[in-house]
C-alpha cells in the first residue's frame, strides 16, 4: 500500500473506508462513498420522505443524533444556514463546541426546507443501517462500511477534496474540534472523474 492509500481500504465495488488507527478501541471502518455510488444510492431510496432524510444527512454533514433533534426545530433555520444550539449538538466529550452554524449549498438549503416539512423523524439508528444496506441491494452496490456515519463523512471528504482551502471553514461547520479530524480526507484517491462529479454535491457551500 504506497502513501497515498495509507489508512484507507479501497476496491472497485466498496469505495473507500477509514481503517481505525486502533482495532482495539471499539471503532469500525466508515465507507466514504464515490460520488457515482453516491448518486446511485440515492436514486435508490424508494420513497421521498426517505430520500429527503437521507439527502438532509448529507448536505448537512450532521452526525445522526443531531439530525434527529433537528427536527421539529425549524427555528433555527435562516433559509441560509442552520444555527445549532444546546441539546441539538451532540453531547459528547469529543463534541466540545456549545454551538455552531452548519452552512449550506443551494441544494442543501432546498433539501433543509423539504426536511422541516416531513412528519416523521428518523428511525433508531440500526433500522437507519438496515435501510441503507437495503438501499444499496437495490443499487447494486456492495454494502459493506454502510453506517450512520457515512453521509457526514462522505460529505466531508468531498468538501476537503473541492474546497481544500477552506479547510478551517469545514472544521468548524462539521463540528470538529481538532482540525487533524479532517486530515485523513486530504489525500484520498479520488480519481479526477470523481472529482468532477462531486462538484454536484458541493456547489455554492457557504456562499
Amino acid at each position: 500500500m504506497d502513501d497515498i492509500t495509507k489508512g484507507f481500504e479501497y476496491g472497485e465495488t466498496k469505495g473507500f473506508s477509514i481503517i481505525p488507527a486502533y482495532t482495539n478501541s471499539g471503532k469500525f471502518a466508515v465507507r466514504i462513498l464515490r460520488p457515482c455510488e453516491l448518486t446511485s444510492l440515492i436514486n435508490a431510496i424508494p420513497k421521498d420522505s426517505l430520500r429527503t432524510q437521507f439527502e438532509f444527512l448529507l448536505y448537512t454533514g450532521m452526525r445522526y443524533v443531531e439530525a434527529k433533534n433537528v427536527f421539529g426545530r425549524e427555528d433555527i433555520f435562516d433559509g441560509t444556514q442552520l444555527h445549532l444550539i444546546p441539546g441539538i449538538i451532540t453531547e459528547k466529550p469529543k463534541c466540545k463546541m456549545s454551538h455552531r452554524y452548519v452552512k449550506l449549498t443551494p441544494v442543501g438549503r432546498k433539501v433543509t426546507r423539504d426536511f422541516f416539512k416531513l412528519k416523521k423523524n428518523y428511525p433508531h439508528m440500526n433500522t437507519w443501517r438496515e435501510n441503507l444496506e437495503r438501499w444499496a441491494g437495490f443499487a447494486k452496490l456492495d454494502p459493506s462500511y454502510l453506517s450512520v456515519k457515512t453521509t457526514r463523512k462522505t460529505y466531508e471528504s468531498y468538501l476537503i477534496s473541492i474546497y481544500p482551502q477552506r479547510r478551517d471553514e469545514i472544521f468548524i461547520s462539521q463540528g470538529h474540534t481538532e482540525l487533524t479530524a479532517l486530515k485523513n480526507y486530504i489525500n484520498l484517491p479520488f480519481t479526477q472523474k470523481d472529482k468532477e462529479e462531486m462538484i454536484k454535491y458541493v456547489a455554492g457551500w457557504g456562499l
